[in-house]
C-alpha cells in the first residue's frame, strides 16, 4: 500500500522509508537538557559515611553546576579502591576508615590524706 503524508518543512527520512525525522521544537531542547541534568545528578558517587542531607546537597550542586562532581570522580579514578585485595587498604582508599574511641571516664577525685578532714559540699 502506498500513501502520502503531509509533514512539516525540514522533515527527512535519511533514506529509510520507515523513518520520519522532524525538526525539534523549543520544548524538545528543554526536555533533553532537563533529563540529562537529572540523570547526571542521580548517578553521583556517594562516599562511605555520607549522610542523606549531604547526598541531596551534592545532587543539587550537580543540577546547578554540572561540573561540580568531577573532583569526586577523578579521586576515585586515581585511587581505584576496587582494585585492591586487602580489605583494610581498600577501605583506606575509599575513605571508609573510622576510629572507635572509648568514652573518657571522668578522673576520680584524689583520696583524702589521713589526719585531714575533707569538707563536704552541700
Amino acid at each position: 500500500m502506498n500513501f502520502s503524508v503531509l509533514v512539516p518543512e525540514g522533515t527527512t527520512n535519511h533514506d529509510d522509508p520507515k523513518l520520519v525525522c522532524v525538526l525539534p521544537r523549543w520544548h524538545d531542547y528543554i526536555a533533553f537538557f532537563f533529563t540529562n541534568y537529572v540523570a547526571h545528578a542521580a548517578t553521583l558517587v556517594a562516599f562511605p559515611g555520607q549522610s542523606v542531607s549531604e547526598s541531596i546537597a551534592y545532587s543539587l550542586a550537580a543540577l546547578l553546576l554540572p561540573a561540580s562532581g568531577i573532583l569526586r570522580v577523578v579521586r576515585l579514578f586515581f585511587l581505584r579502591p576496587g582494585m585492591v585485595r586487602d580489605p583494610l587498604r581498600r577501605a583506606a582508599r575509599a575513605g571508609a576508615l573510622c576510629m572507635v574511641l572509648k568514652k573518657a571516664e571522668p578522673p576520680e577525685p584524689p583520696a583524702p590524706t589521713p589526719g585531714k578532714r575533707v569538707a563536704e559540699r552541700r
